[in-house]
C-alpha cells in the first residue's frame, strides 16, 4: 500500500533569527528523498519537526491526507534516528532488539542477519561507529511504521558501512519511505531520488549537480571540472542492459552471479566492493582500459601478495570509526593523563594509542609495498599510487617518527588524524583496496590462465580471439573465432547440446571483461573497442507486463535496433530467434531480421538458430560467415567435440533425445496406470 507524508508551511524562528520560512515538500512509500544544506541551516530542526518533538506552531504535517502533528506519539507512523544514537549502552544488541521490535518475525530476522548475528551478546558501546550506525538504522526499518527519517546516518563511519545503509534504504524503499539528512553530501547523491538544498530558510530541489555549485554548496568545479565534460564528450558509455548481464552470469536484480564471484576475490569487504563497482561499470576510454589491464597484469605475472593482516586492517578501521575526541596536547596534559590511565586505563585511551600505531603500520606497510613502483616498467596506475603513499606519508607525519612511539606522539598524531589528516587516511584506505582487487583479479587470472586483450584504435569494428573458453567449464573445449568489416555476421548452426549458447555466452563474456580492463578467458584477444554489447539468450516471457514469448523475442530484436542506431558499434547476439512461435513465422522472420543485420556493417552479430532451411538465402549476402558445432556418431550415439566449424550444420537430435529419455515409453506406462 503507497502511503504519503505531506509536509507544508514549516516554520521556525529562535527569537529574531528566522531559521525556515515556509518549507513544504512531500514523501511518499518508495521515495527517498536527500536534504542538504550548510552547518546551522536547520536540517535537523527540521526532521524534529517532522517527528514532532521540535515545537513550532506554523506547520502542517498530514500522513496519508490526515493531520498528524506529532507522528511520534502514534508509534506507528514515522521512526527517527537523531544524531547521537537513540539505543541504551548497558543492554546487548539481543535484549534491544526484544525492546524495540515487537515482531516476533521481524526480531529472527534481525538475529540472524549477516552484519548481526555475531554480535547479539555484546553491548552498543562494543560496536565500532559503522556497525552501530547500522544496526540502528536496520532496527528502524523493521519497526511497524511508513516513514522514517534518518539525521545524519552516513557521518564518521567507514565506506563498507556506508554502502550497506545505502542498501538497507533500497532493500526496503518498496514499503517505506525516507528522508534523510547528511553533511556527506556524496553519500546522500548516491542514496537519493530526490534531492533539497535548505539555503537562507528556503527549499531549493536539486535537479542538477551544479546546481550545488551555484548556490555555494560545494566548491566551483566539483561537477563541472573540463576534464570531466571532455571525458564524457570524448567517450560514450558502453551500453550493457540487465538482460545481458543475467545471460553472462554477472548480475541478476543486483545478485552477484557466477563470474561475479569469479573475480571478486578479494580478501577485504573494501576490496570485494571496489571489483565489483568495476565489474558493473564497462567503458570505452582505452588508455583507462589499457591501465588497468597493466596493472592487473602486473600482480599475474610478478605474483606480489598483499599480506597486510586483516586483523590489523579491522583494528585500523575500527580505531577511525571510534569517534574517541581529541586529546588535550601540551605536554602537562598528556603526562597526567597518561599517569591517570596508568592507574585506572580506559577503552578509549587504550583504543587511541593501539590504533594510532596499527595506522602507522599501515602507512609503513604500504611504503614498502609500493616501494619499487616508481620503475620505469610499472604501470602507471601502480606508480601513481605508489606516489600518492608517499604523499600521504608527508601529509599525516611531517616530521617522521621512529619505530617505537611516544605518549606525546601518539596524542599528537591522534589529534591530527581527526583533523587535517582524516581525509589522507581516507584516501590510503581507498590505496589499500584498491591493490587488494588488483592482486585478486590477476590471481584468478593466473589461476584460470586467461589473457589480457590488445585494444586497437580503430573506425571499424573488429573482434578476433584465440583459444577462447568458457572460464565456469571445466577443461573446456578452447575455440578460435574472428569478427571484422567484411565479415561481421556470423550465422551459428549447431545441434542440441552441441555448444552453441556456451560458445556465444563465453564470447560475450570476453568482450564484456576486456570493457573492464579484466582477463579475458582465451589464449590471444584484440579488438577495437566497442560502445556496447547486447545478448538474448536467457530470454523469457513477461508475465507481469502480458508479454509472451514471441513478443518478447521482437520486442528484444527492436531494442537491439534502437541500440545499435544510437550506439553504432555494438556486439549483438541473438540465440535462437523466435523460438517462441511456429516454424513458418519463426524461418520467415529470421531470414528477415538476418538480412536487414547483415546490411550493418559498423556493428557486430551472431545468430544462431536450429532453421538451416533460411541459410541457402543468406549464402549471396556480403559479410556473413557460417560456423556450426556437429556431432559424430558412434554406436548410434552421438559425440560432441565442441568444435567451431566452418559450415551449416543439418543434424537433427531432438528425436533421438526424446527417445534416449524413454518419454513415450514412460507416457504409454501412464496410460494403463
Amino acid at each position: 500500500m503507497t502511503h504519503q507524508l505531506k509536509i507544508e508551511g514549516v516554520m521556525k524562528a529562535f527569537g529574531q533569527h528566522q531559521l525556515l520560512s515556509g518549507l513544504a515538500f512531500t514523501c511518499n512509500t518508495g521515495d527517498i528523498i536527500g536534504i542538504l544544506g550548510r552547518n546551522g541551516c536547520g536540517k535537523s530542526t527540521l526532521l524534529k519537526i517532522i517527528f514532532g518533538t521540535e515545537h513550532t506552531y506554523d506547520k502542517n504535517i498530514q500522513i496519508n491526507g490526515h493531520p498528524c502533528p506529532t507522528p511520534y506519539q502514534k508509534g506507528n507512523q514515522l521512526a527517527y534516528l537523531p544524531q547521537q544514537g537513540f539505543l541504551p549502552t548497558h543492554l546487548s544488541l539481543k535484549q534491544i532488539i526484544r525492546l524495540v521490535i515487537p515482531s516476533a518475525d521481524k526480531r529472527n530476522y534481525i538475529y540472524k542477519h549477516e552484519r548481526i548475528q555475531h554480535h547479539l551478546t555484546k553491548k552498543i558501546t562494543q560496536l565500532s561507529g559503522g556497525e552501530r550506525r547500522f544496526f540502528e538504522v536496520l532496527l528502524l526499518v523493521n519497526r511497524a511504521v511508513k516513514f522514517v527519517l534518518l539525521d545524519e546516518p552516513f557521518s564518521g563511519i567507514e565506506p563498507l558501512y556506508k554502502t550497506a545503509i545505502q542498501d538497507l534504504l533500497n532493500d526496503y524503499r518498496d514499503e517505506l519511505g525516507f528522508i534523510i539528512t547528511d553533511h556527506d553530501y556524496e553519500s546522500i547523491l548516491k542514496a537519493a531520488d530526490q534531492v533539497l538544498l535548505i539555503k537562507d530558510g528556503s527549499l531549493i530541489p536539486i535537479r542538477q549537480l551544479p546546481q550545488l555549485e551555484q548556490h555555494n554548496y560545494v566548491p566551483d568545479g566539483t561537477f563541472t571540472k573540463a576534464d570531466q565534460q571532455d571525458s564524457e564528450q570524448n567517450h560514450k558509455p558502453f551500453e550493457v542492459d540487465s538482460q545481458t548481464l543475467r545471460d553472462l552470469d554477472l548480475l541478476n536484480n543486483k545478485h552477484p552471479g557466477l563470474i561475479m564471484q569469479l573475480f571478486n576475490r578479494a580478501s577485504s569487504e573494501g576490496g570485494q566492493k571496489k571489483i565489483h563497482d568495476w565489474m558493473t561499470h564497462p567503458h570505452t576510454n582505452g588508455e583507462k582500459l589499457t591501465n588497468r589491464r597493466n596493472a592487473i597484469r602486473f600482480f599475474h605475472e610478478t605474483g606480489l601478495s598483499l599480506d597486510f593482516p586483516t586483523k590489523k586492517m579491522e583494528f585500523v578501521l575500527h580505531y577511525l570509526n571510534a569517534g574517541i575526541v581529541i586529546q588535550a596536547d601540551n605536554p602537562v596534559d598528556i603526562l597526567i593523563q597518561y599517569i591517570k590511565e596508568k592507574i585506572h586505563s580506559s577503552n578509549d585511551y587504550f583504543l587511541m594509542t593501539e590504533g594510532v600505531k596499527a595506522v602507522i603500520r599501515l602507512l609503513n606497510y604500504l611504503l614498502h609495498f609500493t616501494q619499487s613502483f616508481n620503475q620505469p616498467d610499472i604501470p602507471y596506475p601502480l606508480k601513481q599510487l605508489g606516489f600518492k603513499v608517499t604523499q600521504i606519508e608527508k601529509q599525516l607525519l611531517k616530521n617522521g617518527v621512529g619505530v617505537h612511539l611516544s605518549i606525546f606522539q601518539i596524542t599528537k598524531l591522534h589529534n591530527h588524524f581527526n583533523t587535517m589528516g582524516e581525509e589522507s587516511l581516507k584516501e590510503l584506505i581507498d590505496i589499500y583496496y584498491q591493490l587488494g582487487a588488483l592482486q585478486a583479479i590477476g590471481t584468478t587470472a593466473k589461476k584460470l590462465n586467461l589473457c589480457y586483450s590488445e585494444y586497437l584504435d580503430s573506425e571499424t569494428s573488429l573482434l578476433e580471439l584465440t583459444g577462447l573458453f568458457h572460464p565456469l567449464i571445466d577443461h573446456a573445449v578452447s575455440n578460435d573465432f574472428s569478427l571484422y568489416h567484411q565479415q561481421h555476421l556470423c550465422f551459428l548452426t549447431g545441434a542440441n547440446m552441441s555448444g552453441k549458447s556456451t560458445f556465444m555466452k563465453a564470447l560475450a563474456l570476453s568482450v564484456y571483461l576486456a570493457h573492464l580492463g579484466f582477463p579475458v578467458p582465451a589464449k590471444h584477444m584484440k579488438l577495437s573497442i566497442l560502445n556496447g554489447l547486447m545478448t538474448t539468450i536467457n530470454l523469457s516471457d513477461n508475465i507481469l507486463q502480458g508479454y509472451s514469448h514471441f513478443y518478447s523475442e521482437v520486442r528484444r530484436v527492436r531494442e537491439a535496433a534502437e541500440r545499435i542506431k544510437e550506439s553504432k558499434k555494438v556486439l549483438v547476439l541473438f540465440d535462437e530467434l523466435f523460438k517462441g512461435t511456429n516454424v513458418k513465422d519463426a524461418a520467415d522472420a529470421s531470414l528477415l531480421v538476418t538480412k536487414a543485420l547483415a546490411q550493418i556493417p559498423n556493428s557486430l552479430f551472431v545468430v544462431s538458430t536450429h532453421i538451416v532451411e533460411i541459410a541457402e538465402d543468406l549464402k549471396t549476402l556480403p559479410g556473413v560467415r557460417f560456423n556450426c558445432f556437429e556431432a559424430c556418431w558412434n554406436n548410434n550415439t552421438p559425440e560432441y567435440d565442441y568444435l567451431l566449424k566452418a559450415g551449416i550444420s543439418s543434424e537433427r537430435l531432438g528425436m533421438y533425445i526424446v527417445e534416449k529419455e524413454g518419454i513415450m515409453e514412460v507416457l504409454e506406462a501412464a496410460k494403463h496406470a
